[in-house]
């Protein structure tokens, strides 16, 4: 039959990484421990932003706690060059 796939146990042919066991144990696919910080922004629409903060700010206190992260907020009249979003920052 056309089009049809037959399956082989030939693991050469095998596209999926290696499994780690079977790696080299001087290379490591996992990304080393490093001390630096790390920061992600996340752009948010201003007229969302206080569904994020939520009141007296639940929401994010939650998102803080739940993520073990420290959100920082864009101030009130500060947005994204050019648009009309608040920049919500967490420090991983």
């Amino acid at each position: 039959m056309s089009g049809s796939h037959s399956s082989s146990d030939d693991s050469s042919d095998s596209r999926k990484r290696p499994r780690e066991k079977d790696m080299d144990p001087d290379t490591s696919p996992k990304r080393p421990n490093c001390e630096d910080n790390v920061q992600l922004k996340i752009l948010v629409p201003s007229i969302a932003a206080g569904a994020v903060i939520g009141k007296s700010g639940e929401a994010i206190g939650r998102i803080q706690k739940d993520t073990n992260t420290k959100v920082k907020i864009s101030k009130q009249d500060e947005f994204y060059p050019g648009k009309k979003y608040k920049v919500f920052s967490y420090d991983l």
